[in-house]
């Protein structure tokens, strides 16, 4: 009887730690990134033919590429855009998706059936696909990316705010704010739809990371951000040609997405664990 609630502490307490090692994994990638010109006084796509393929040095910490441009320069920079970009595109596909869900939850009638029928057709083909098919469309490049993620990934964000909602609509609480006289509009959002966001935040997380490995990977088969802009994907694809000359442009950017995968990764483990189980702690 008396271990349960030590257990449950250091449950806690370790769900705590993910949360805030996540966090400040994710805060040391953008507060480099944001301070990129302080941290490096390199111009990310500056050439300098004399100096391709130099090593780590005082002058270039993490060496220089095939054209001469600073490899650290490149990699804070390239996370200005990797990391804003992932988050956009998250927040996109979350907001829009949450937003349907919510309405295909609380209203009856033809929109939700719509809605549904939509989310069966987007995910009857395979995410990359789609958004491989959108690109086609817009042609490569940053704005093709910011259209194709959210136009493809908010139909998980429906599907999860719709179940939620669908469950909290028939509790008490929400009949008890009819009878007060609150409207459907008012008792949604102010009352359902912030119980319902929980399991959307901690999706958010691993979608976070799956947006950022997928704007890599169409930058790195030239679909995604075009050079000389530098990109995490883009210089991972740069830097396998001349693996053989030096390794670090290609293991410094491939270290970048990996540090920040996992960052996102802890924070949602965490954040899912305090989430899930609140109620499970107090019972013990």
């Amino acid at each position: 009887m008396t271990a349960a609630p030590g257990l449950a502490a250091r449950r806690a307490g370790r769900r705590g730690a993910e949360v805030l090692a996540g966090s400040a994994v994710l805060l040391a990638l953008v507060a480099a990134a944001v301070l990129a010109p302080l941290l490096t006084h390199w111009d990310p796509t500056a050439v300098d033919l004399p100096h391709q393929h130099e090593s780590g040095s005082a002058a270039h910490l993490l060496g220089t590429d095939h054209l001469g441009r600073d490899v650290l320069a490149r990699v804070l920079y390239a996370g200005r855009t990797d990391l804003v970009v992932a988050l956009g595109v998250t927040v996109a596909s979350a907001v829009l998706g949450a937003g349907l869900g919510a309405l295909c939850g609380w209203l009856r009638g033809p929109l939700p059936a719509v809605v549904l029928r939509l989310v069966d057709v987007v995910a009857a083909f395979p995410f990359l696909v789609l958004v491989l098919a959108v690109l086609a469309v817009t042609g490569p490049g940053l704005g093709g990316v910011l259209i194709a993620i959210p136009a493809t990934g908010w139909v998980s964000y429906t599907r999860l705010c719709r179940t939620e909602v669908l469950v909290l609509r028939e509790q008490g609480f929400v009949d008890a704010h009819r009878v007060l006289g609150l409207g459907g509009g008012r008792i949604l959002l102010r009352h359902v739809l912030p119980h319902a966001l929980g399991p959307c935040l901690v999706y958010s997380t691993t979608d976070f990371t799956g947006n950022l490995v997928l704007i890599a990977a169409v930058s790195y088969f030239g679909a995604g951000v075009q050079p000389p802009a530098p990109e995490w994907g883009a210089m991972i694809a740069e830097g396998q040609h001349y693996l053989d000359r030096g390794w670090l442009p290609l293991v410094a950017a491939t270290a970048a997405v990996v540090v920040a995968g996992l960052g996102a990764s802890l924070l949602g483990d965490g954040l899912a664990h305090r989430l899930a189980t609140p109620a499970a702690g107090d019972r013990g």
